[in-house]
C-alpha cells in the first residue's frame, strides 16, 4: 500500500511539474509579444531565456528529480527545450546574436559541475574502487560518472574526454610518457605526422582568430568578437590537450596482453591468445562488424580476433568488434612483437 502511496504522489508531483512549466513557457510566449520586449529587447528578451532556462530547471531538480524521482540527466533535455522555445518565440535580431549558444555551453558546463560537486563523494568512492580494480585515473572518472547515468554513455564519455583533455593542455607538458620507450611500446602519431600537423592547425587559428578579433572590433561587434575568441581558445585546448595525451599515453604489450590506447582518443584491452591474424596494409573504411582505430588518414594494421573484443573509443559506449583497423608507427615492428609475444 505504501508503494502505492508513493507513487500517486510522484504521479502528483509531475503532474503539477508539467503544469507549472506549461504556465511559465505560456507567460513566456505574452512576454514576447508585448510591448515590454519591444522597448528593453536585450533586458526583457534575457529575462525570457532565463525563465525558459535557469528557473524552468530549477523547477525540474525540485520537483521532477527531488521529489518526482527522475533521473539527474533529465535536466539537460529541460534546458535544451527551454532554449529551443526561447529562440522560436524571440525575435531573430535577438535569438540569432550567438550569445544563447555561449550561455547554452556555459549552463552545460556548470550543470555537469554542479551534478558532480553533489555527488562528489559518491564519485570518489566509485573512482577508488575501480582504481584498486587496476584501471587508470579517467577510466575510473568515466566509470563513476556512468553509475551517475547509466542510460546515457556518451555524457560520461563525454565529459571523461573534456576532462582529460584540460588537464593534458595544462599538466601534459610536465608529465613523461606511459609506459616508459622500451621493445614492447609503440606510438601512434609519428606515421600520420600528427605533431607537425597540429603545430599548422595551432598557427592557423591563432592566426586568423587574432585577424577576425580586430576586424570584428573595428566593425563594433563585440559580442560576436569574444564568442569567436572564446572558440578559438577552446579549439586550441583542444589541440594541445589531445597532442599531449598522444604524447603520454601509448600502447603497450605487457605479458599476455597488448594494451592499445591512442591518447585520449579510446582504448582497447586484448589477450594476445585472442589475435586470429596481424595483417600490414592500408585500410580506409570498416566493415559492420570491424572498427577504424586511427588518428589521421588510412589504418596500417588488422587486428583480427577468435572472439568478439570489446574496444572503447571517444564520446560512445564500449563496443565489440571482430577486428580492429589500428594505424601504429613502426607496423613491422608491432606485428613481430604479437606473433613472438
Amino acid at each position: 500500500m505504501r508503494e502505492q502511496v508513493g507513487l500517486g504522489r510522484r504521479k502528483q508531483v509531475l503532474v503539477s511539474e508539467l503544469l507549472l512549466l506549461t504556465a511559465l513557457i505560456t507567460f513566456c510566449f505574452f512576454m514576447a509579444r508585448s510591448t515590454y520586449l519591444r522597448a528593453d529587447p536585450q533586458l526583457i528578451g534575457t529575462a525570457i531565456m532565463i525563465d525558459l532556462t535557469f528557473t524552468a530547471s530549477l523547477c525540474h531538480w525540485l520537483l521532477g528529480i527531488r521529489l518526482g524521482g527522475l533521473p539527474r540527466w533529465t535536466l539537460v533535455p529541460t534546458f535544451a527545450l527551454g532554449l529551443a522555445v526561447g529562440r522560436a518565440l524571440l525575435p531573430a535580431s535577438i535569438a540569432n546574436t550567438g550569445a544563447f549558444s555561449l550561455v547554452a555551453i556555459a549552463v552545460l558546463e556548470c550543470s555537469a559541475l554542479l551534478v558532480a560537486t553533489v555527488n562528489l563523494r559518491k564519485i570518489a568512492r566509485s573512482v577508488a574502487a575501480a582504481r584498486r580494480a587496476g584501471d587508470n585515473t579517467f577510466d575510473a572518472l568515466e566509470a563513476a560518472l556512468l553509475a551517475l547515468a547509466p542510460s546515457v554513455p556518451g555524457l560520461a564519455s563525454y565529459a571523461r574526454f573534456e576532462l582529460q583533455i584540460w588537464t593534458m593542455c595544462c599538466a601534459g607538458w610536465f608529465m613523461t610518457p606511459r609506459p616508459a620507450p622500451g621493445p614492447g611500446v609503440f606510438t601512434h602519431h609519428k606515421e600520420p605526422h600528427w605533431f607537425a600537423l597540429v603545430g599548422v592547425l595551432a598557427f592557423m587559428v591563432t592566426v586568423e582568430g587574432i585577424l577576425a578579433h580586430v576586424l570584428l572590433e573595428a566593425y563594433h561587434f563585440t559580442t560576436t568578437k569574444w564568442i569567436f575568441a572564446a572558440s578559438s581558445g577552446y579549439a586550441l585546448v583542444w589541440l594541445f590537450g589531445d597532442l599531449q595525451a598522444l604524447r603520454v599515453y601509448r600502447s603497450a604489450i605487457r605479458g599476455h596482453t597488448l594494451e592499445l590506447r591512442i591518447g585520449a582518443r579510446g582504448h582497447a584491452t586484448i589477450a594476445l591468445r585472442n589475435i586470429a591474424s596481424v595483417e600490414l596494409g592500408a585500410w580506409a573504411e570498416a566493415d559492420a562488424d570491424e572498427a577504424l582505430f586511427v588518428l589521421f588518414g588510412k589504418a596500417n594494421v588488422k587486428l583480427s580476433f577468435h572472439e568478439p573484443n570489446t574496444y572503447k573509443p571517444a564520446f560512445s559506449g564500449a563496443k565489440r568488434v571482430r577486428a580492429l583497423l589500428v594505424q601504429i608507427d613502426e607496423p613491422e615492428r608491432f606485428r613481430t612483437a604479437l606473433l613472438t609475444g
